[in-house]
């Protein structure tokens, strides 16, 4: 299992390369999705809760409002 550090690090990566206008507050879940189909490896952290919502949390600072 990757450290959690290195897996958030990842996600940011990933969705930095998204299209501007695909970074809005609603885009998050999408973005979800688009992981868990395409990059499930990037779900491999543990989490006590809802796994969703670490993942958004992660995205802290980086979703336009």
């Amino acid at each position: 299992m990757a450290k959690q550090s290195d897996i958030e690090r990842e996600i940011r990566r990933e969705w930095q390369k998204r299209p501007e206008d695909k970074k809005a507050g609603h885009d998050v879940l999408f973005f979800y999705n688009e992981i868990c189909k395409d990059r499930p490896d990037l779900l491999n952290f543990r989490c006590f809760g809802d796994k969703y919502q670490k993942f958004h949390t992660y995205l802290r600072g980086l979703v336009k409002d």
